[in-house]
Order: structure tokens, then sequence, then C-alpha cells
């Protein structure tokens, strides 16, 4: 691989990176029914909303959730928002609250709820393809010592440039100056 390769290799790394980086995280939501099961099979003595917001972490660790607290009375109780993905919605998700019984919260008018836990998710983990096929592997194992071969002889045939000039140094040059050291450069990286 030449140096022009990696440069190009490298910017697109990045272009793909920002692309991946940039898609929405609701594609690890679960379905409205993959949510409804998973609450009804949770079993909890005392509080709902600690025992959800736990298996949820354990079993569905990419699932989002948020941990709101409200006043009733004198007592402060909690109640817990799971949101699932809803391609009807215009934001792409929906969400269903529950109160520290499990019972679903029909009706969030007239309280004021205050956040004081919100779980974004963990990134999803990709599990390692493990390759069966002795034929696949032996051909994967052959372009990985093909590239680490043509990385060696890259590092031999690699040339330091080293360019020292201050920015007052390409202040005093012209234009014309300036685009002949700009060829010099890219000759010396590209040998073009």
């Amino acid at each position: 691989m030449n140096l022009k390769h990696i440069i190009t290799v490298l910017i697109l790394s990045f272009f793909v990176c920002s692309a991946a980086s940039a898609e929405t995280a609701n594609k690890d939501l679960p379905t409205k029914g993959e949510l409804t099961d998973f609450t009804e099979s949770i079993s909890f003595m005392y509080d709902f909303t600690a025992s959800a917001s736990a298996h949820s972490e354990e079993e569905h660790p990419t699932w989002k959730w948020d941990l709101w607290t409200y006043e009733d009375g004198n007592k402060s109780k909690n109640v817990i928002s799971f949101y699932y993905t809803d391609p009807e919605s215009q934001k792409g998700y929906g969400s269903i609250y529950y109160d520290e019984n499990g019972e679903i919260v029909k009706s969030m008018c007239g309280v004021n709820y205050e956040l004081y836990e919100s779980y974004r998710g963990k990134e999803p983990v990709e599990e390692e393809k493990i390759i069966e096929d002795t034929s696949e592997r032996e051909t994967i194992e052959e372009e990985i010592e093909e590239e680490v071969k043509q990385e060696d002889e890259l590092e031999e045939d690699e040339t330091i440039i080293k360019i020292e000039y201050t920015k007052n140094d390409l202040k005093k040059m012209d234009n014309k100056e300036r685009w002949g050291l700009i060829k010099d450069i890219y000759h010396a990286l590209f040998g073009e």
C-alpha cells in the first residue's frame, strides 16, 4: 500500500465512521410487543421501577429508559418510561410509563414529573464471526499475511520528509513560491 492509498483509506474511514455515528439510535429499541412482553415478565417485591431498570440493563442493555419522580401528597413516587420503535410516529419512537406497581400510567397531565435518571443504552456488542469453513479461514489467513508483508515492505521504503517553515516564512512567500512548495511536497509524497 502506498501513501496515497493510506490517505484515501483514512479519509474514507473518517466518512464511514461519521455516517455510522449519525445513524438514529432508535434501531436498538424494542418493538412495543417486545417491550410489553418484557415488562409483563418482571417479578418484583417492592418497586417495579427499580426491578424493571435493573432487569433491562442486564437483559436488554441497548434499550433506553428514564426514571421519574413526583410528589403525591406527602409521598414521593417513582415512574419508569421505556421507549420502543414506532414507525408511525414522527419521532420514530413511542413510550410507555409504568408506576411503582407495574401498572401503565394512562395520563401524565397535571402532574409535575422530575427526571432523576436517564439510561441511554449501551452500544451493542458485535459477536465475532466464527469461520467454520477451513478453506475460507485459510484464504483470510493468507490475505492477512500478504497485508503484513506489504506493510513491512512499505516501512522499509518510507521516506521522511522534514519541512521547516515558520508562519512568517510562509507569509513572506508569494503565491508562486507557495504553489512550488506544495508541488514539491506532493511529488515527495506521491512520486509523480
